[in-house]
């Protein structure tokens, strides 16, 4: 009965709400957009569609015959979370957000598995094609579907432990000061 009487006039305030805001923009916010940011026109087109602009990356991640380490690992990659310094000094005054390694760039995710000179090192010390290395990306994501559009499925479970190895590599750099070389990392894929 208290909560009856306690949801009554909610009910209205709510309708109030959505209705205030149909006459605006709506907007919802999606780690899958570059921008950041969809309509609610788009966010409803998405849901039909299914699993965003990536889906054709999460279907081929899931079924790739790899380690569950590596194929979370993947899942993080794609979805942008992994704790890169350029991430951790937005949370953390005074923290730099230059790469721990090359000390040339912000550390981003695409900085960090493939544009430092350690992680290029690695891609292409087992004679990576340079087509998959080549190109600027903005998110890890665009040059990871691009790999796969390249790799058979095979190539492509052993290239996501590879990058696990790499960004392991950059975790003993970061914390231990230890730096294996190339070779070594590339051996352990």
């Amino acid at each position: 009965m208290a909560l009856l009487s306690l949801t009554e006039g909610c009910g209205v305030i709510i309708l109030m709400v959505f209705t205030l805001q149909s006459h605006g923009f709506h907007r919802r916010v999606w780690c899958h957009n570059p921008h950041g940011f969809y309509t609610s026109k788009s966010w409803l087109s998405l849901k039909k569609v299914g699993f965003g602009p990536h889906r054709a990356y999460w279907r081929t991640i899931w079924k790739l015959k790899m380690l569950p380490k590596i194929r979370v690992f993947s899942w993080r990659v794609g979805h942008n979370i992994l704790p890169t310094y350029d991430d951790i000094s937005r949370i953390r005054q005074n923290f730099s957000k230059n790469s721990p390694r090359c000390k040339n760039r912000e550390e981003t995710l695409i900085h960090a598995l493939k544009d430092c000179p350690s992680a290029l090192a690695i891609l292409t010390f087992g004679g990576l094609d340079n087509r998959l290395i080549e190109g600027s990306y903005e998110w890890c994501i665009d040059w990871l579907e691009d790999v796969l559009r390249a790799l058979d499925v095979k190539a492509t479970a052993d290239f996501f432990t590879l990058l696990w190895n790499c960004w392991n590599n950059r975790n003993n750099w970061a914390f231990n000061g230890k730096d294996d070389e190339a070779r070594v990392v590339w051996e352990r894929a």
